[in-house]
């Protein structure tokens, strides 16, 4: 055997076996500090978390955000997780289902080497844009921390939902002590005001001088009674609404049943009972459960997104009524 031939071989020897066992190390270290140092990051993962840091939006931008991510790392086989604790621990209204979403803080990073947070707001970002903003990020191989209220799998919304949440024992009883005194194909009918009646904390609306108040209750209360005297007729209708005095005046109507309690909004209130809380996921669930959703809305009031997304729960139909 020639020297060369030789030297050749030792090469080969080298080159492939140390390169090998150096590939073979990584991928052991990898899997070792992954299950083993509960901080330690080497493939990407996702939390989304609802901690106050940034401004997280009411109940149904919340779902739709966390159910989006959720199908994203699904179909990218990517761990997700949620840690939700603002203003509120989420667990106290909605806890797993089929997947198993919480973590442990302490595995939660904050390490800059190790994590990054990622801000993905259909007010921010062209909904076309948030599937590549994700995939750019996701190279990183960071533990990312999600917030944000992005639509861009909505499509999935319902199976995800089902997926991710079930009432809390406490919160079921209650859906269930409100259902029982509902007839079993009640009509939802849902109104959104913001700060038009004064009577709801939400920074940055107007509110309206008191005689142009009781004109749009008045309003809304008619077209409420029109509604019930044509195609609702002899249906129950289940009033829902951010305005507590609009609640007590259409209360009034016979065929009208509300669901008792004020609704903050969970952005602006910090420090409100579990109650006040949970009257938005009782309204989620009491809608969802609905023969029918209707949404009305004058010029003047908001095209809320909350009855839409309760009716995609359990796949009812959505009317958005203008008048």
């Amino acid at each position: 055997m020639s020297l060369r031939s030789y030297l050749r071989g030792i090469y080969n020897i080298y080159n492939f076996g140390i390169k090998g066992f150096r590939k073979e190390e990584k991928r052991l270290k990898q899997e070792y500090y992954q299950f083993h140092d509960n901080k330690f990051v080497l493939r990407p993962s996702v939390v989304f978390l609802i901690d106050g840091r940034s401004i997280h939006g009411g109940l149904t931008d919340r779902l739709r955000g966390i159910c989006s991510i959720y199908t994203y790392c699904k179909q990218k086989g990517i761990p997700f997780h949620l840690h939700a604790n603002y203003p509120f621990l989420l667990e106290d209204y909605l806890v797993p289902n089929a997947y198993d979403w919480r973590i442990d803080t302490e595995k939660i990073t904050y390490d800059p080497r190790k994590s990054v947070p990622v801000l993905i707001n259909d007010y921010q970002l062209n909904i076309k844009l948030h599937k590549f903003y994700l995939n750019k990020r996701l190279r990183e191989k960071k533990q990312i921390h999600i917030y944000g209220n992005t639509p861009f799998l909505d499509d999935h919304f319902t199976e995800s939902f089902s997926e991710l949440f079930i009432p809390s024992n406490r919160l079921q009883q209650d859906i269930d002590n409100l259902s029982s005194s509902l007839s079993l194909d009640y009509v939802a009918i849902t109104t959104r005001f913001q700060q038009l009646l004064g009577d709801f904390k939400e920074t940055g609306y107007k509110t309206l001088p008191k005689e142009d108040q009781c004109a749009l209750i008045n309003k809304c209360v008619k077209k409420i009674e029109e509604l019930h005297n044509t195609e609702l007729s002899g249906k129950q209708i289940l009033c829902t609404s951010d305005s507590i005095t609009f609640l007590n005046e259409v209360n009034k109507l016979s065929y009208v049943s509300i669901i008792p309690g004020s609704v903050v909004h969970m952005d602006h209130t910090s420090d409100a009972s579990f109650e006040t809380y949970e009257k938005s996921f009782l309204d989620l669930y009491i809608i969802a459960q609905a023969e029918k959703i209707i949404l009305l809305q004058t010029e003047d009031m908001y095209s809320s997104g909350f009855p839409k997304r309760a009716a995609m729960i359990y796949n009812k139909p959505f009317i958005h009524l203008t008048f």
